[in-house]
């Protein structure tokens, strides 16, 4: 459905369990597709693989929300010019939550995205967030 839209560029931001991967013949409930293809269509996924997202009272949010959240409000700005891009975003992304998953849940917890953004890539230096100074 994302890939009819007629948007330049979707970012699908997704933060949930997958608990199978294919439906059988007599289920009426699909299984999410992950399709990989182009379509103009950016996925990140909060955890990889069947992995159940990690949750904690204490934050309020699943693992992976609570450290997205963080980082639009500017900790993943890593060049510090008041900008949080989707590399900066995907990169906080990848060292937080996995660290985070093993130090506080003794678990694995890895994002995904898909396509990959290289720190060349176009998309790497889309802007999502400009955070106000003192939000962090």
């Amino acid at each position: 459905m994302l890939a009819k839209l007629k948007a330049r560029l979707t970012l699908l931001i997704f933060d949930g369990s997958i608990s199978r991967v294919g439906g059988n013949a007599r289920s009426k409930v699909k299984a999410p597709q992950w399709d990989v293809g182009g379509g103009g269509i950016v996925r990140l996924i909060g955890a990889t693989g069947l992995h159940r997202g990690l949750e904690s009272d204490r934050l309020r949010h699943g693992l992976f929300t609570y450290y997205l959240l963080r980082g639009l409000r500017g900790e993943a700005d890593a060049n510090h010019d008041g900008e949080v891009t989707l590399g900066e975003l995907t990169a906080f992304l990848g060292e937080s939550v996995p660290a985070a998953a093993r130090s506080d849940f003794s678990q694995e917890q890895r994002p995904l995205v898909f396509p990959p953004i290289t720190p060349t890539s176009k998309l790497a230096g889309l802007i999502l967030t400009k955070p106000m100074a003192g939000t962090r």
